[in-house]
Parts: structure tokens; sequence; C-alpha cells
């Protein structure tokens, strides 16, 4: 479904499959609205948050194998120096 307010004429559009109707503008239709973004926030909200967790797991395994790298550099120096 697509909202759209339209404020020149006090209607909002509303389209949903293949019908499109123009509905005045109520405290009901500013409500379904209202609703309507809040859900479609909540979802994008939603998909940021998964996306952030996922980058923040991949940090961190990246951080990991940096310290990996950096004992077993520490080992082949080491190992050099005799």
């Amino acid at each position: 479904m697509i909202c759209c307010l339209i404020p020149q004429y006090d209607t909002i559009l509303i389209c949903s499959a293949l019908v499109c109707s123009l509905v005045p503008v109520t405290a009901h239709a500013q409500l379904v609205t209202f609703l309507w973004w809040s859900s479609q926030l909540c979802s994008f909200v939603d998909k940021l948050t998964a996306q952030n967790r996922q980058l923040e797991d991949d940090l961190q395994d990246l951080s990991s194998k940096k310290e990996s790298v950096a004992h077993w550099e520490a080992q082949i120096a080491e190992i050099i120096q005799w």
C-alpha cells in the first residue's frame, strides 16, 4: 500500500495493488497514514539494526584475526633472532 498526502486538495492518495483512490483528510485517514509510515520506519530500523549487528560481528572477527597475525609475527621475529 502506498499513501501520499496531497495538501493542496486536503486529500490522501491511497494505492493498494491495482486500485488507487483519493480519500479526504480526516483524523482516521491521518491515523492510517501515520501508522503505515510508522510501520515502514520500524521495518527500516529493524533492517539497519540487523546490518549494524552483522558489521559489528565482522569487525570483531577482523580484530581477532589482526591480533592473531600480530602474535604470529612476534613469534616469527623471535625465531629469526635465534
